[in-house]
């Protein structure tokens, strides 16, 4: 027998729908927790549309797929010459394969990969001081010689 009011077939509420004393409403908890009550209500909604009680990852890159596809090249060219700048692996991604990169993208591939490249700078060289003598280290003297008058 159903308690008066009540119709067959219709279930009693969820422990969720049903308004408890120690979770009043949803603008209650907004407060409490110094969210807007905007945000509380979606993520309710998102929760019981999804079932999913956690936030959701944010950001990322929404094209980084594109180099990735195209990581395995990039580490063997590293491999290959080792002494090679982010300029010359793109133009070389241009050359061989028809594909432009900016030279920012492939290091942010090769960041993700745990792995970064330096050009290995030549030696300095050996025909003379870069500064004249007797300059203060640091000061910006030119290096251009004025003949006299």
């Amino acid at each position: 027998m159903l308690p008066a009011g009540r119709e067959a077939g219709v279930h009693d509420p969820s422990p969720v729908d049903r308004p408890s004393p120690t979770h009043t409403c949803r603008r209650a908890a907004a407060a409490r927790f110094g969210v807007s009550s905007s945000s509380v209500i979606r993520r309710v909604a998102e929760w019981r549309a999804s079932g999913h009680d956690h936030a959701l990852t944010q950001g990322g890159d929404p094209r980084s797929h594109r180099i990735e596809a195209w990581s395995d090249f990039l580490l063997a060219e590293i491999k290959a010459q080792g002494n090679i700048s982010l300029v010359e692996l793109a133009d070389r991604l241009a050359t061989t394969h028809g594909v432009r990169f900016a030279p920012s993208t492939i290091w942010r591939c090769l960041d993700r990969h745990g792995m970064t490249i330096k050009k290995k700078r030549t030696p300095a060289s050996r025909h003379g001081p870069m500064s004249r003598q007797g300059a203060r280290h640091g000061s910006r003297t030119s290096l251009i010689s004025i003949p006299s008058a």
